[in-house]
């Protein structure tokens, strides 16, 4: 039922990818992204590069009016001193003829003078259409604002822009010419217009190119989440087995190593549970048959009654103690499994020594007792050290010794329980650990083969491990070793 829900909801999930097309998938919506960035970049970046470029034309150009006027300025000062009251306008002309014969303008720059309202002479001699006497530019050159001297301004003629500079001449306090610096801007404005073009295409090949390899670096990048998706639609409750290559670095790696922890815990879990229930099964099937049995061939004779009811308690208690050590097993695999107080090692095996003392009739030693803290379950630690003892004391006989020791080696603890009885066959110390395990020296049904899975389940929550070292009609000792690192 639960496998059917989550193949439908698998097939849903695929019939709305289907449904929404290539633009739903990550790699699609990746790209839509960049590109949508990249466009709003370009958008903005364009206009500004063209502001840019086209500024530092017009302050090329106003720094070259400039240097202009000031080179009249220092030929003026010379040979055009305004003391002189009494120089005319050929005696201007002139001096103007002597500064224009040496000087070589900028490409697009003109130097005009005006000498008695008309253009006198300019270099090159050559003059744009709109640039002639009585037109709208020299007109408004005779009648220019005195407090904007020296500095540019524009004015947009009937073909093309330009910028101008004007440096009066004055004599005896009165205006006998103008000296005119102009720049046509309209060649640089082409070549500035014509390198943004330029930059635009580049820009553009740039970011198809760009877009290109980020939809191949997609693929790439997304790689380990297709893998992802493709193992974990193969994965069902029979096999959870497969894994995703973990390779690079990054969020992709965390992920796709996250994925692959989650699905060991899974494994274990659904191990964990499978063993359970095959375990319970196999365990709790002989009582119920048992009790099955009696119950089926009880007659009504009281006495045969009474017998009857006496062993179906004993089974069912049977039971119950099985379904509880059970039970603690799988317990033993969550988190909340130990309850860590701080704990006296020496007064753990003084109370250990105490309660063995009731299980029967021995030779009991308790020796080496260590005096160090640990950081531990102490009533898990009871249980597990308590069926040591039982373990030890079913095999052994009255005259037999049983030691509990405990002692610090470096950095472990090692908490001991040796006895001198029956020993382990060594072909069998390798299963004793095992789940429902019975040696030899079990030949009458006593005891569910659980107490030794307890006890190293119990050791292994407390990252520790359990060693066993028997010789068959010597004894054995099962010691017990916890990391020093959880000490206080």
């Amino acid at each position: 039922m639960i496998q059917d829900f989550f193949i439908n909801q698998i097939d849903s999930k695929n019939k709305i990818i289907k449904q929404k097309g290539l633009f739903w998938q990550a790699r699609s919506q990746i790209l839509l992204w960049y590109v949508s960035l990249m466009l709003v970049f370009t958008g903005f970046s364009i206009p500004i590069i063209y502001l840019i470029v086209f500024y530092q034309v017009d302050s090329r150009v106003e720094e070259n009016l400039k240097e202009e006027i000031k080179s009249f300025e220092r030929f003026k000062e010379v040979h055009l001193n305004e003391a002189k009251e009494d120089i005319n306008s050929d005696q201007i002309k002139e001096q103007l003829d002597e500064f224009l014969d040496g000087v070589i303008p900028e490409d697009d720059n003109f130097l005009i003078t005006i000498v008695d309202q008309k253009i006198y002479r300019s270099v090159p001699p050559r003059l744009p259409t709109y640039i002639k006497n009585e037109s709208a530019l020299i007109t408004s050159f005779l009648n220019f604002n005195q407090n904007s001297l020296i500095k540019p301004k524009q004015y947009w003629g009937e073909v093309d822009k330009f910028k101008y500079a004007i440096n009066p001449i004055i004599i005896d306090q009165k205006t006998k010419g103008l000296f005119v610096a102009i720049h046509l801007r309209t060649g640089e404005r082409a070549e500035a217009f014509d390198i943004l073009i330029i930059f635009i295409a580049v820009l553009v090949t740039g970011l198809i190119i760009a877009f290109i390899f980020a939809w191949l670096a997609s693929d790439k990048i997304l790689r380990p989440l297709r893998s992802l998706a493709k193992t974990a639609n193969v994965i069902d409750e029979f096999d959870l087995k497969k894994r995703i290559d973990v390779t690079g670095y990054g969020e992709i790696y965390d992920l796709t190593n996250t994925f692959n922890q989650m699905m060991n815990r899974l494994e274990f879990a659904f191990e964990s549970q499978r063993n359970f229930l095959n375990d319970a099964g196999h365990e709790l099937r002989t009582p119920i048959t048992i009790i099955q049995g009696h119950l089926e061939l009880m007659g009504d004779d009281p006495q045969e009654q009474k017998e009857t009811i006496a062993l179906v308690l004993d089974e069912i208690d049977r039971m119950n103690r099985l379904v509880n050590d059970l039970m603690l097993l799988a317990k033993s695999e969550r988190p909340d499994f130990l309850q860590k107080e701080v704990i006296n090692i020496a007064c753990l095996m003084e109370d250990i020594y105490k309660k063995a003392l009731g299980l029967g009739s021995r030779n009991w030693l308790l020796e080496n007792k260590a005096t160090i803290n640990i950081i531990g379950d102490r009533q898990r630690l009871i249980q597990a050290l308590m069926n040591l003892v039982r373990n030890a004391v079913q095999n052994t006989t009255e005259t037999s010794l049983i030691v509990i020791g405990s002692n610090q080696d470096k950095n472990f603890l090692k908490l001991w329980v040796h006895d001198t009885g029956k020993g382990i066959e060594p072909e069998e110390q390798q299963h004793i650990f095992e789940r429902f395990y019975k040696g030899k020296s079990i030949q009458n049904g006593e005891g569910s083969g659980l107490g030794l899975s307890i006890v190293k389940a119990i050791v292994e929550a407390h990252n520790g491990w359990i060693e066993c070292v028997s010789e068959v009609d010597k004894g054995s000792t099962f010691t017990i070793v916890l990391p020093v690192n959880d000490t206080l």
